[in-house]
């Protein structure tokens, strides 16, 4: 009875999967903003990669211009052909007026869209950002499983929208960044040879990880200056990307579809001055103001448990660890740090709790009853 009874479910599952619509680096387009609908008939962002029998894909450009997909038995309707949208719907960013962030005078913005259809307004991300140091404190965002395969994805220009300088903006030109250094350490400071693209040392790095989006036009609204830190290029394709690779795939550990996930920054770098070898504070804009930060963390929660990781933003020496946010504890399983050389950013898992206290409230996910603002999860 139990044999049969197991058969029987076995080919329930697999007759309901056959249904199903697995969606591919084909079924994606830049030029429209992708949602579904969800059991109570409430319009959200797309964010997952397989859509049950019936269920429809909304592809919005703007207006009432939407074009409506249908999954049925197992196959996906094809965009109409000669559909264009020239113009699609952009995320803006907009203050949160009842949530402050206390750091340096911070101050809350949700990335979201204003959709056509549903409910409207849709969050992508959070950004705590100082207006006074021009520099993005952290973010907040939520991590989905997808399985969606990768493709050749045009990255944009990064934006200010309309909240971030475009003095900022130009002080992550390689050009500038070279002045930056020769102002603050002197013309024999050879961090940066020479202010030619080839020798860029300084990349914008990703707070919000663009990788942790399905559909590119969510990933296109990652690339705008309040996501962006000054964070060296080494770092940023070494360590820094293996904790955003293994965050990136711990929704497919377990049962929960989705992970919560809190960047940011702490300090500022201080490298020797060519000539007095004094230890100097940098920054890539004058009057103290964009700083290249000497830490940056992540805290990821999922499934009721906090993760915690910290590198050191500083390929040309290693920390002291004394002046370290956190406090060392055992990697999770199949996370392993490149620690042998300086040009990678020293990094380390983290006691969430102990890192907490000391970057701020905000990286306190596992905190019992928090009153924290969350982004609301989606279907």
């Amino acid at each position: 009875m139990i044999t049969k009874f197991f058969i029987i479910t076995l080919i329930i599952v697999k007759d309901v999967c056959s249904q199903q619509c697995q969606l591919s680096a084909a079924n994606m387009n830049k030029s429209w903003v992708f949602a579904v609908a969800t059991p109570l008939n409430k319009v959200e962002l797309l964010h997952r990669d397989i859509l049950q029998d019936q269920e429809q894909l909304y592809l919005i450009c703007k207006n009432n211009d939407v074009i409506r997909l249908r999954c049925n038995h197992g196959r996906m309707s094809n965009i109409p052909a000669g559909a264009r949208c020239s113009r699609r719907i952009k995320a803006t960013i907009n203050p949160i007026d009842n949530e402050k962030c206390r750091q340096n005078n911070g101050q809350m913005y949700d990335i979201r869209y204003a959709l056509p259809i549903g409910e409207g307004v849709q969050s992508l991300y959070q950004v705590c950002y100082s207006g006074n140091f021009e520099a993005p404190i952290y973010s907040r965002h939520l991590v989905y499983r997808f399985n969606l395969a990768a493709s050749p994805y045009q990255r944009p220009q990064f934006v200010t929208g309309g909240v971030v300088s475009q003095s900022r903006a130009d002080s992550f030109e390689t050009a500038n960044i070279f002045n930056s250094f020769v102002r603050l350490l002197g013309y024999a400071q050879n961090y940066v040879k020479s202010p030619r693209v080839g020798d860029r040392i300084m990349d914008r790095g990703h707070l919000v990880n663009s990788q942790d989006f399905l559909t590119y036009d969510q990933m296109d609204e990652t690339f705008k200056y309040i996501n962006v830190m000054a964070q060296f290029g080494s770092i940023n394709r070494s360590n820094w990307k293996k904790i955003e690779n293994w965050i990136h795939k711990l929704p497919h550990t377990g049962t929960e579809t989705f992970v919560e996930v809190v960047t940011g920054t702490f300090g500022v770098l201080e490298l020797p001055h060519s000539q007095t070898q004094r230890p100097t504070p940098m920054f890539l804009m004058a009057n103290n103001k964009n700083p290249i930060p000497k830490w940056s963390y992540k805290v990821a929660k999922y499934e009721g448990k906090c993760h915690a990781f910290v590198t050191y933003n500083n390929p040309f020496g290693r920390p002291n660890l004394s002046e370290s946010p956190c406090v060392s504890v055992p990697c999770p399983l199949y996370l392993n740090f490149n620690n042998t050389i300086t040009e990678g950013g020293a990094s380390d898992c983290c006691d969430p709790y102990r890192l907490a206290v000391i970057v701020g409230d905000q990286a306190n996910l596992c905190r019992a009853n928090t009153s924290r603002k969350r982004i609301r999860p989606h279907s």
